[in-house]
C-alpha cells in the first residue's frame, strides 16, 4: 500500500553485550531509485529507548549491493545493546531500501537470557554463585548447626531441617574484625528493565557483623540491603527490587566479620521474579568469512611458497576445483571462495592464509571453528 513520504520502518536485533572497543556492525545495503529517502543504523542500551546513529546515508546509491561497517561507540562497552535499521521513506514510489547479511565483528558478544530463573538453595553445590577471589574469607557451605555456640543456623531456611544446605560465614578462628567473604552470582538481566528477588537471611549472635547486597555492573556498584548485630534465632526474609536495569549486573552478597566468634551470618533460598534472566558467559564469535569482499580481514603469509587465489565461479582448470562457492545468496550472484592454484608451481609448495586475531575464549573448548572446504582432483 502506498507510504507517505517520512514513514519510518524500524527492525531491531537481539541484544548482544559489547565486550571490546573495536566492535563493528557489518551489513549490505542496497538504495536504488530516484527517491531514496535515508537508512540509519542505531544503537541503544537493552530496555532503553534512547537510540544512539552509528550510521547514516541517504539518496540514490545505485543499482547494486554496498557493504558498510559501522562502528559501536566505546561508551557502550561492557553494556547489553540492541541495533537497529530505521528506513525513511522518500518523496515517491521509486525509494525502495533494502538490507541484507547484517552482523558483528571481533569484539562483540551475543546475550543469552533464560528468563524465570529457578531458587537457589544451595543443595546441588553453589549453584553457579562463585566465592570472590580478592576478599579475606569464604563463604561456607553447610548443613545443620554451625560449628559455633550461640550463633549461625541449626537448619536450613528451605526444608527447615538438618538435611538442607545453606552459606554462611564462620567468624571462629578468624582474628580481625571487619574481615570480609563476598559470594558473586552469575550475571543477571531483565526482560522489563525491573528485577526483583527475595532472599533469607540468619544473622544470630552476640557480635555479628554485617550483611551488605550490591548489584554491580558495568554502570557502577549499587547498594541494595544493608543490614548489621543480632536480628535473633530464626530465618528472616529480604525482597528487593533493582529498576532501571539497562545492563547486565551481578550480585554481591557481602558478609563482614563482627568483633567475636558468635557473629556467623547465613543465607539461604534465593528466589526472582519472572522479569529477572539469567545470562550465560558470553559466546564472543567473528563475522563470517565469506571472501565476498576482499579476503574478509584474512591475510596472506609471505614466508610461504605461493598464495591463495579469491575467485568467482570455476576454476581455470578442468576436472578439479569448485564450480561455485559455497555461500548461498550471495548479493553478487556468484559469491567468490579462495582457492590454491596448482596447474603450475612445484609438487609440496604451500600457501598460507592467515585470519584476524580473535579474542581469547571465555572458557576452556569454548572456541569452535566450521568452514566449508572442496578438495576434488
Amino acid at each position: 500500500f502506498p507510504r507517505s513520504a517520512g514513514d519510518v520502518a524500524v527492525i531491531t536485533s537481539a541484544a548482544f553485550s559489547i565486550s571490546e572497543s573495536t566492535c563493528e556492525y557489518g551489513f549490505w545495503y542496497h538504495m536504488y531509485g530516484g527517491t531514496i529517502g535515508t537508512l540509519q543504523v542505531l544503537v541503544s542500551v537493552s530496555g532503553s529507548s534512547k537510540n544512539t546513529s552509528i550510521w547514516t546515508l541517504s539518496g540514490d546509491q545505485g543499482n547494486s549491493w554496498q557493504y558498510a561497517r559501522a562502528p559501536i561507540p566505546a561508551s557502550f562497552v561492557g553494556s547489553s545493546v540492541k541495533i537497529s535499521f530505521m528506513a525513511v521513506v522518500g518523496s515517491s514510489f521509486t525509494g525502495d531500501i533494502a538490507v541484507d547479511d547484517a552482523g558483528f565483528r571481533d569484539g562483540c558478544c551475543r546475550v543469552a537470557k533464560s528468563c524465570g530463573m529457578s531458587s537457589t538453595t544451595f543443595e546441588a553445590g553453589f549453584q553457579g554463585y562463585t566465592q570472590d577471589a580478592t576478599d579475606d574469607l569464604q563463604w561456607t557451605r553447610h548443613r545443620g548447626s554451625t560449628t559455633s555456640f550461640q550463633t549461625g543456623p541449626s537448619v536450613d531456611h528451605t526444608y527447615g531441617n538438618s538435611t538442607g544446605y545453606y552459606v554462611y560465614l564462620e567468624t571462629s578462628g578468624v582474628a580481625r574484625t571487619g574481615r570480609v567473604a563476598r559470594l558473586i552470582s552469575r550475571p543477571i538481566s531483565s526482560s522489563s528493565n525491573v528485577c526483583s528477588f527475595t532472599f533469607w537471611y540468619h544473622m544470630y549472635g552476640a557480635t555479628v557483623g554485617r550483611l551488605n547486597v550490591s548489584a554491580v555492573g558495568a554502570g557502577g556498584t549499587v547498594q541494595l540491603f544493608s543490614l548489621a548485630g543480632n536480628q535473633g534465632n530464626s530465618w528472616k526474609s529480604a525482597t528487593l527490587k533493582l529498576s532501571s536495569v539497562t545492563a547486565a549486573f551481578q550480585l554481591e552478597f557481602t558478609a563482614v566479620k563482627g568483633t567475636s566468634f558468635t557473629g556467623d551470618i547465613a543465607i539461604d533460598t534465593i528466589a526472582f521474579g519472572s522479569s529477572c534472566c539469567a545470562v550465560s558467559s558470553p559466546s564472543c564469535y567473528v563475522e563470517t568469512a565469506t571472501f565476498d569482499i576482499g579476503l574478509s580481514g584474512y591475510t596472506q603469509v609471505k614466508t610461504d611458497n605461493t598464495d591463495w587465489t579469491r575467485r568467482t565461479k570455476s576454476t581455470s582448470s578442468s576436472a578439479t576445483g569448485p564450480s561455485q562457492d559455497v555461500t548461498p545468496n550471495s548479493p553478487f550472484g556468484n559469491g567468490y571462495y579462495m582457492y590454491l592454484e596448482t596447474s603450475s608451481g612445484t609438487s609440496g609448495n604451500k600457501a598460507q592464509l592467515l585470519s584476524p586475531k580473535f579474542n581469547k575464549p571465555t572458557t576452556p573448548k569454548s572456541c569452535h571453528v566450521n568452514f566449508w572446504y572442496h578438495m576434488y582432483g
